[in-house]
């Protein structure tokens, strides 16, 4: 009797552990495309411009559980390649989006931090949703008011030499 239990539990131990991966979500691939409404804000806030029905994408995401993240930051900049860009872009189960990307334009560093709230509609391919795009440059008083004569000092302790030049707020539908 004791065999026949000890078999039992090992073959129920089994066939959890076949069935595991069975149970897990396989990441899929999800390519979106979207329009933006926006409009961007001096660091006073005070409206630098604004445009509608900005095309993005298509821009591939792996969906992994119920969390979406960007395969390619380059797909999220529709104008021209960047230099030395890096980053990330992630939309958790909620709908919360959250990213980082840095690249060289014209000629300094500059970083941009993504915060909001969307939903990703894997069947329609869409994204709908706000989100705002922080930005902030890394440079010299001299070479940074040169080209962003708005731009204030980043007030963080770990910020030398950053500074904030805005932020554009995004309404994204399709």
């Amino acid at each position: 009797m004791k065999k026949i239990s000890v078999a039992i539990v090992l073959c129920l131990a089994l066939a959890g552990i076949m069935a595991t991966p069975a149970l897990s979500a396989t990441p899929t691939i999800v390519t979106v495309s979207w329009l933006e409404d926006a409009i961007r804000y001096y660091p006073d806030g005070t409206v630098h411009s604004q445009w509608l029905d900005d095309p993005i994408g298509p821009m591939d995401f792996i969906k992994t559980g119920n969390a979406y993240h960007a395969l390619d930051i380059a797909q999220f900049y529709n104008y021209y390649p960047l230099p030395e860009l890096e980053g990330f872009m992630t939309v958790g189960g909620s709908g919360k989006l959250s990213g980082r990307a840095t690249y060289t334009y014209p000629v300094l560093p500059l970083s941009n931090r993504f915060e909001g709230n969307v939903t990703i509609d894997p069947v329609a391919e869409t994204m709908t949703g706000t989100y705002t795009q922080y930005r902030y440059v890394f440079g010299s008083q001299e070479d940074v008011i040169s080209i962003y004569p708005f731009a204030v000092p980043e007030k963080s302790p770990n910020a030398a030499g950053w500074w904030y030049i805005g932020e554009t707020v995004y309404t994204v539908h399709q």
